[in-house]
């Protein structure tokens, strides 16, 4: 079995339990083979620049009135300022006014929800501890998943000492052998970014899709 065969058989599964999904989630640090979102928000603003969203923060965090006030807090170019507040204004999340700047949605204020990340792999669980724990920047919780028969080749103690959760994954079912430890590293603005990647790749996403995490022992 190939690791994309691995992923397929995965896909089949979440499709049957009706979660939100979505493969290879392109990140900075790294490509999870699946990103599961639940309990996610329908409110949620698809936002994947890291640089719009800080703008955003600071406007919030700051207090910030007017345009010219963003420069003493960053180091954005007047340009790239402009660009970024462009973006937030197509989506209408701020309006302005000549240098004035308005809210009009508090995106921070609505729940992210919680995303899982898959890292699927043959054999190598190694490997894929390593790239599992990249994970934890952008992720709640973050797995290796295995094919059944070999989990038996799994040194446990290296998945419970790092909060990396263990699938193992037949044909007929996905079974969580260790569970995951939520992530204390996942960045607020990456996880947003991920969730927003995860909802940008999903066609009707809210439409008779579950919302539950029920598949994982974390709930």
């Amino acid at each position: 079995m190939r690791e994309s065969e691995l992923v397929n058989v995965m896909n089949k599964h979440l499709k049957e339990y009706k979660l939100i999904y979505a493969n290879e989630i392109r990140m900075g640090i790294g490509i999870p083979d699946i990103v599961i979102g639940c309990n996610l928000s329908e409110k949620h603003e698809n936002i994947m620049d890291y640089y719009a969203l800080k703008v955003y923060c600071l406007i919030v965090e700051k207090n910030i009135k007017n345009i010219s006030e963003i420069a003493e807090f960053s180091i954005l170019s007047k340009a790239h300022i402009m660009k970024y507040l462009q973006l937030l204004k197509d989506k209408n999340i701020i309006s302005t006014n000549e240098e004035a700047i308005v809210i009009n949605k508090r995106i921070d204020k609505e729940s992210l929800g919680i995303n899982i990340s898959i890292e699927a792999k043959v054999k190598d669980w190694k490997m894929g501890l390593i790239q599992a724990q990249r994970y934890l920047s952008f992720s709640d919780y973050s797995y290796v998943a295995l094919p059944e028969n070999s989990i038996k080749n799994v040194d446990s103690k290296k998945f419970t000492g790092s909060g990396i959760g263990l699938l193992s994954i037949s044909e007929d079912d996905i079974l969580e052998v260790i569970p995951a430890v939520k992530s204390r590293e996942c960045d607020y603005l990456f996880k947003y970014i991920s969730i927003s990647s995860l909802l940008e790749k999903c066609e009707h996403v809210f439409d008779g899709y579950s919302d539950s995490c029920s598949l994982f022992n974390f709930v």
